[in-house]
């Protein structure tokens, strides 16, 4: 194997990261050519040695992450807007949009629960999320 196949390179690291917080999927970054930046991505095997290995790597991931959250929100207004322009609300059209909202929102909670989760919320609003009512 090559010694530096595994060697941390930060321009190459803050590159995958954009296209993170942009959204993307580790897996659709990981072996392509940055179009941004025209450096290759790493193997994905290479990312996990990364975040295992480097603080500060590790960090700026995590960073990228908590704002990929932002973009699904983001993600989540376009796809409201949308549906309500378009005006076709049938009950298959209502589904699939809130499907894929929902499918937004799940992920935003679990990459930046403290500003999305329902803790979050409450803790901005100043109340405590509803509690789900139990059947007597």
């Amino acid at each position: 194997m090559n010694q530096n196949y595994h060697r941390y390179l930060p321009k190459v690291a803050r590159a995958l990261c954009v296209r993170i917080a942009k959204g993307e999927a580790l897996a659709a970054v990981c072996e392509t050519l940055d179009p941004a930046s025209n450096l290759n991505m790493p193997a994905l095997s290479v990312v996990i040695h990364w975040l295992a290995t480097e603080p500060k790597f590790r960090a700026l991931y995590e960073r990228a992450r908590e704002l990929q959250a932002d973009t699904m929100v983001d993600e989540i207004r376009t796809i409201a807007r949308e549906a309500q322009a378009a005006g076709d609300c049938t009950p298959t059209r209502a589904a699939m949009v809130r499907l894929q909202v929902q499918c937004w929102q799940w992920a935003a909670t679990r990459l930046a629960p403290g500003r999305y989760g329902d803790k979050a919320v409450g803790a901005r609003t100043g109340r405590r999320p509803a509690k789900p009512e139990t059947a007597a």
